[in-house]
């Protein structure tokens, strides 16, 4: 009899402290959805964008930046061979990027290799520069227009870019807070602002205050126009810290929830010396590439 009680018992105290571990845990699941603003809970908006500036090196370190200039290698997949199915082709490049963040300038000199071309005619380089008045593809021929595409992308990169985005919501007059999200299994607070009529959501990670992503909801300019407002996500990953600066060396971007490209610079370099000659453009060229009507042509059935 005393066998049977004395296992009777231990069975109920297991039980409730396995009812009691449950409940617990339930909760504290719970609370990392439901709590407001994880790891900024007694901080404003603007408050919480500086936690994430300081966790970078600094609001200093970050505005004393003037340029960048990233050794890049990436790929990307096609997506838009609506022919295929997942998993998709891929292209692959690799390239150096200059960012000229005083001036709003962007150079890359790029390396790509394209799988649908011809025998021995995969590779191509190409030379593009981007700046407040439009944007050109260089060559020794001269230059000529690039796409909106590309001029977005580059001023994407110059304003919500790891250099730039914590500054960009901190001087945003509608910074706000949203609903926090789970990110990677971890509990992000939401900085959310608008940049050039783009709405931007920063996801703060509640740990250690870094921006793991940053999202936005825009109509592009390449193939995914005829999406509309698609929804395009921007890992932060591969953390190093360099000249006390906290930097990502790897961008990975999903668009409408499917990863798209990644990018991982190889070396990474800040305030180096701008030779303005580089960026030099043919004023027409960069007038006409603003001029473009890119992806929003009228459909000819003939």
């Amino acid at each position: 009899m005393r066998e049977i009680g004395f296992k009777l018992a231990l069975a109920a105290l297991c039980s409730a402290f396995s009812l009691s571990v449950g409940v617990y845990g339930k909760d504290l699941r719970s609370q990392d959805l439901k709590s407001d603003n994880p790891g900024c809970e007694r901080h404003s908006a603007l408050q919480c964008a500086q936690l994430a500036l300081d966790a970078m090196g600094g609001r200093d370190r970050l505005e004393q930046l003037k340029s960048v200039r990233l050794q890049n290698i990436g790929h990307a997949l096609l997506m838009e061979q609506s022919y295929r199915q997942d998993p998709f082709i891929t292209s692959y490049s690799r390239d150096v990027t200059t960012l000229d963040l005083t001036n709003g300038r962007l150079l890359a000199v790029n390396h790509s290799v394209w799988p649908e071309s011809d025998a021995n005619q995969a590779e191509s380089d190409s030379t593009l520069i981007v700046g407040n008045d439009g944007g050109v593809y260089h060559a020794k021929e001269g230059d000529s227009p690039c796409s909106l595409a590309d001029i977005a992308a580059a001023r994407g990169m110059l304003g919500l870019g790891p250099a730039r985005v914590l500054l960009t919501a901190a001087a945003a007059s509608d910074l706000h807070f949203e609903a926090s999200r789970m990110l990677r299994s971890s509990p992000h607070t939401v900085l959310a602002f608008t940049w050039q009529t783009i709405p931007v959501r920063v996801l703060i990670n509640s740990f250690n205050h870094l921006p793991d992503a940053v999202e936005t909801a825009q109509s592009f300019h390449d193939f995914w126009y005829f999406w509309g407002d698609v929804r395009q996500r921007i890992y932060f990953d591969n953390w190093k810290l360099l000249q006390g600066i906290t930097y990502p060396t790897n961008l990975v971007e999903e668009r409408n929830g499917t990863v798209w490209s990644s990018t991982q610079a190889l070396n990474v370099e800040f305030n180096v010396t701008i030779d303005d000659k580089l960026f030099a453009m043919d004023a027409k060229a960069a007038k006409q590439s603003t001029e473009s009507h890119g992806w929003n042509r009228p459909f000819h059935a003939d």
